[in-house]
Parts: C-alpha cells; sequence; structure tokens
C-alpha cells in the first residue's frame, strides 16, 4: 500500500495514537507543514492529513511542535501552523478513530509552543528588533517600532483568542490552559 503505517507491537498503540507514519507520509505530513496558508483550504487539507492519520498523532504532534517553534519561520507560516493546530484540537472530539489522542499527544507541547511564541511576539524586545534597530535610523526606526508593536498586540490578542476558543470546547481544563 501507498500509504502504508508502520506498526508497533502494541496493539493499543494505534488507539492511542502511538503509531508511526511511514515515510512518504511523512513526507506528505512534512510537504502540508512547510507549504500551509493561512487560506482556509490550506488548512483544512492539512487538517484533513492529520485526521486520517490521527493513529500516528503522537508523531504528528511532535512535527507540529518543531515546525512551530522554527525561530527562522515566517509569522504567516506560523499562524497557518497554529490555525492548524487549533482545527486538530477541535476536530479531536469527533468520531474519527483515535481523533481523541490528539489532546493528549498535543497537551504536552502546548506550554513550550506558548512561550515560544511569547517569547518571541509578545515579549519587550527580541533579536530581530534588535538587528531591526541596527540597522534603521530616524523615521524608519520608528516606524519599525510601530509595526512590531501591532504585531505583537495582534499576537497578543490571537493567543488570548485561542485560549478562551479553547476554553469554550472544554479541550483542557481552564487550570490547564492559564
Amino acid at each position: 500500500s501507498r500509504h502504508k503505517v508502520e506498526r508497533k507491537d502494541d496493539s493499543h498503540s494505534a488507539a492511542k495514537g502511538g503509531e508511526r507514519l511511514g515515510s512518504e507520509d511523512r513526507d506528505t505530513l512534512e510537504e502540508h507543514l512547510r507549504d500551509i496558508t493561512r487560506q482556509r483550504e490550506s488548512v483544512k487539507n492539512a487538517m484533513v492529513f492529520c485526521m486520517s492519520h490521527a493513529n500516528c498523532s503522537a508523531e504528528i504532534a511532535l512535527c507540529l511542535y518543531e515546525a512551530l517553534t522554527l525561530a527562522e519561520t515566517n509569522l504567516d507560516s506560523k499562524l497557518a501552523r497554529l490555525y492548524l493546530l487549533s482545527d486538530i484540537l477541535f476536530n479531536s472530539s469527533a468520531p474519527t478513530p483515535s481523533a481523541w489522542s490528539y489532546r493528549a499527544s498535543l497537551e504536552k507541547y502546548l506550554p513550550r509552543i506558548f512561550l515560544h511564541w511569547t517569547q518571541m511576539f509578545c515579549g519587550n524586545s527580541t533579536e530581530r528588533e534588535s538587528e531591526q534597530k541596527d540597522a534603521a535610523n530616524g523615521e524608519a526606526e520608528e516606524e519599525i517600532r510601530r509595526r512590531e508593536r501591532k504585531q505583537k498586540y495582534q499576537i497578543r490578542r490571537l493567543l488570548k483568542r485561542l485560549l478562551r476558543i479553547w476554553t469554550g470546547w472544554a479541550v483542557y481544563s481552564p487550570a490547564f490552559l492559564q
């Protein structure tokens, strides 16, 4: 079969999301994560792939975590990946076999994902700001700072909104999402 899944010996492995993707499916996942955009169709296609491979949720969650925390990735790609994570969480209550396993698979990475995003986009200063400030002066420097403040504000709003949405879905306890 073209999309063969490598099986572990544990018979409960699939139900828990612990199977491994075959090499072609791993390539497809990496392609989805690399090429994803914020367009609905792009996020949907990646989400459908992930849900149809929920028996491999642990591996997919790790790949998504790594993709969401790469420092060199542009903001649009990171946002698209964050939308994918949110869609996966929403669909983790679907009757799809093993879909529920995404909650546990992603839960262990969420604190590190949010820490990365907070440090990258919501802190007082980032390496990117310092580099841009060194390269700019006068009005150009002020314009850069204004755009960065606006971007940080928008990212903070997005992260807070996602946490409220996930609380409403009862994906995780409010205490965990704090």
